[in-house]
């Protein structure tokens, strides 16, 4: 049975890495007849959002949407009173966790949606995805990804984990970087982030190469760096300055 992942990554292999039908037949593990059904499906699907007849949403629900199999005249499974139950559970386990600081650790409503295909429930994405809305009274939103040339632009960012070691919770400064490209991930923890680790580089020896640019939200140059430090000191010192003078009225008093 083909999951929503594996027709999600045969279409990021045609689309963002050009690969034919039959390497992403070979890669995914899907037959290549179904991997090019899928293609027509995107392709006509994307022509017809380029031409502004479609909904950006409604792309993205159709590209994402569980594969649909003949069954004969078996109903769909309507939403239960238990399935919504159990969707309460996640996002009272995802609200848990923003108490406890882990937001980057929630379940998104793929997640969830898994969650319960792993557990036999037989439900739709759409529906899950619907349910949770209406249980969170989120707005719709609808999001088109950028298109980005290998090797172009690594994105660098600092995230806060929050993990239990030893029955303790602990806090770590995660760094993370992301090519914008493909769907890679290269992490490390530090204990803390400090005007010390900017200064450090990495060398990209996974990927063999170097992006053209690295983004950061906010990153310091080195002048910059120079500045901040030279102000941290400069107040440093004028601290201890006023303690001496201050040490040295009351000797004198």
């Amino acid at each position: 049975m083909i999951t929503m992942n594996q027709k999600y990554q045969a279409l990021i292999l045609y689309a963002h890495e050009g690969r034919s039908m039959r390497q992403i037949a070979r890669d995914t593990g899907i037959h290549r007849e179904t991997v090019s059904k899928y293609v027509r499906e995107y392709e006509k699907k994307r022509s017809r959002l380029m031409e502004g007849g479609v909904h950006v949403e409604a792309l993205i629900e159709s590209l994402t949407e569980k594969p649909a199999y003949k069954t004969g005249n078996r109903p769909k499974r309507k939403l239960t009173s238990e399935i919504e139950l159990r969707i309460q559970e996640f996002l009272q386990e995802n609200q848990e966790k923003r108490h406890k600081g882990q937001t980057k650790q929630q379940k998104t409503i793929i997640d969830m949606y898994e969650a319960l295909e792993a557990e036999k429930v037989d439900i739709s994405y759409s529906t899950v995805r619907r349910t949770v809305r209406q249980l969170e009274h989120r707005p719709k939103e609808a999001f088109i990804k950028e298109t980005y040339l290998p090797g172009d632009v690594c994105e660098f960012d600092w995230g806060e984990v929050k993990l239990t070691i030893g029955g303790s919770m602990h806090t770590f400064q995660m760094a993370v970087f992301t090519p914008a490209y493909g769907n890679y991930r290269w992490a490390c923890l530090f204990p803390k982030q400090t005007t010390d680790q900017p200064r450090g580089f990495v060398e990209f020896d996974d990927d063999e190469g170097k992006h053209g640019i690295v983004a950061y939200d906010r990153a310091l140059t080195d002048k910059e760096l120079s500045d901040f430090e030279m102000k941290e000191l400069n107040l440093k010192q004028d601290k201890e300055k006023d303690k001496e003078q201050i040490q040295k009225l009351d000797m004198e008093i």
